[in-house]
């Protein structure tokens, strides 16, 4: 949901920039932020009523569902506080200031894991949290790095605090839902994808859940080396097509390919030419070991087509266009990926392997 209003935020602030609205931007700070925050409100409240059913619906039970529940009790203040924070980061990836988005990332991550430790094990006569003061100190660390994010903004200008820009107006909201809510839509089907092939997953038992997890962790690392490229080129997109740059905008998009299929190909020659060592950084065990061998032999060969899908879905978000890769998520999602999950691992000879 975040991620939607982050791209949302994205690609207005690269179009009023460009423009020089930089008055009119001020003024959809608040309505951001509010429309953020109201979302994450919205979504908290409605795990927090659920809660037993969600968290036993992935199998989490007695103990672990009363740690899942105390986990969650305070990680959701940090949701909450995180919807705002989104705003700020897609705001400085408008605005094509990575370094701050560093320096803010850093100072989360720093303070979280100064006081994890000493919330969770009870250092210098703090109570022992156990699982419930990791929640509390990235609680903590969020509240810290969204503190400087605003002060940040108030020092350039971006964030005043008068009567003006506390107006909700209903015509600026409407503009801004409608490139957030398809854009919120990419995610919500992509995580609803991942939880119902969870589901599919949990059927082949612990040893498969493990191997399946580090197939998503290794998934994640090549798409986090790809979402800089696509943002970046996304911000510039936002900002030829404000200037009317159509050329400009499109070699945008096929510089982040070329750059990034590099990376990926690069990445798949690794993956298939040593499964081994790769999934033994994360598991001795030879079950899961040789699920994961399986899981990139599949899946490694077409990371340089996910990688393109990747920066094209950013240069639509960039360009305010988030319904169309919304459209393509919910056909390769849910008409496509599930059904042939489902029906691949009932096959004799392909089982768990049609899940990959």
């Amino acid at each position: 949901i975040t991620g939607g209003i982050l791209n949302g935020v994205v690609a207005i602030t690269s179009r009023f920039i460009s423009q020089g609205r930089t008055k009119e931007l001020q003024k959809m700070i608040f309505q951001m932020v509010f429309i953020s925050f109201i979302s994450a409100l919205l979504f908290c409240a409605v795990v927090f009523i659920f809660q037993d059913f969600i968290f036993g619906f992935f199998g989490a039970k007695g103990e672990t569902l009363k740690k899942t529940k105390d986990y969650y009790n305070i990680i959701m203040f940090s949701l909450l506080n995180v919807s705002i924070y989104f705003v700020f980061i897609g705001l400085l990836r408008g605005l094509g200031n990575s370094i701050i988005i560093l320096l803010l990332t850093m100072t989360g991550v720093i303070i979280y894991f100064f006081l994890a430790p000493l919330f969770i094990f009870g250092k210098f006569n703090l109570p022992a949290m156990g699982i419930k003061g990791t929640a509390l100190a990235g609680l903590i660390g969020s509240v810290f790095a969204n503190i400087f994010a605003i002060s940040y903004f108030y020092k350039k200008g971006l964030i005043s605090f008068n009567k003006e820009c506390f107006k909700l107006e209903k015509n600026t909201v409407k503009k801004f839902l409608k490139i957030v809510l398809p854009a919120m839509g990419q995610g919500l089907i992509t995580n609803i994808s991942y939880f119902i092939l969870l589901k599919i997953v949990s059927l082949f038992g612990n040893y498969f859940i493990a191997a399946y997890s580090i197939g998503l962790r290794l998934n994640g690392f090549v798409m986090m080396l790809g979402w800089p490229i696509g943002v970046s080129g996304g911000v510039i997109v936002g900002h030829s097509l404000g200037k009317k740059l159509h050329e400009r905008a499109k070699m945008t998009v096929l510089t982040g390919i070329k750059t990034y299929s590099l990376i990926t190909f690069t990445l798949t020659l690794v993956f298939l030419l040593f499964p081994k060592f790769v999934i033994n950084l994360f598991t001795s065990d030879i079950t899961v070991v040789n699920y994961g061998i399986n899981f990139l032999k599949i899946v490694a060969p077409v990371y340089v087509i996910m990688g393109i899908a990747l920066i094209i879905h950013s240069s639509f978000n960039g360009a305010g266009a988030t319904q169309i890769p919304t459209n393509i998520n919910l056909i390769s999602f849910f008409i496509i990926q599930l059904p042939l999950a489902y029906f691949l691992s009932k096959i004799d000879g392909i089982k768990e392997n049609g899940v990959f």
